[in-house]
């Protein structure tokens, strides 16, 4: 094969290649795919807790704890979550991670701070509402 007719070979390669990739592209750049999760529960103790989103339908498959009927589609409707807000004032001089560690062990994580000038931080915690 000739250089010319290998430059050729190397082209078409390229441009299929190309074409190839972009019709595995998504529409915008940044833009998020459908999602597909599978859940396989084998035993009681392996249960995985699952918060479903943005969906017209749930496939059960296998046998759940509540007995549905094979293939049967269960609606759902996404419902936004609701927090409960705290803030906290660390003294100047005190390592705030130290300070907010019990806080973890009550669902409560920080969010954000600010520094005063006399230098206390104030954290903002936040944490799902029960």
């Amino acid at each position: 094969m000739t250089s010319r007719g290998y430059a050729a070979v190397c082209a078409l390669v390229a441009v299929a290649g190309a074409v190839w990739l972009s019709a595995q592209a998504q529409n915008r750049p940044g833009e998020i795919g459908p999602s597909r999760v599978w859940v396989e529960n084998r035993a009681a103790s392996e249960a995985v807790p699952v918060n479903v989103q943005n969906t017209a339908h749930v496939d059960v498959v296998g046998v759940p704890q509540v007995a549905l009927a094979g293939g049967t589609s269960v609606g759902v409707r996404a419902q936004r979550q609701a927090w409960d807000y705290r803030s906290m004032t660390v003294p100047t001089g005190t390592d705030p991670a130290t300070a907010i560690t019990g806080l973890g062990g009550d669902s409560w994580e920080a969010v954000g701070e600010t520094t005063a000038v006399d230098g206390r931080i104030q954290i903002l915690l936040k944490r799902p509402r029960t």
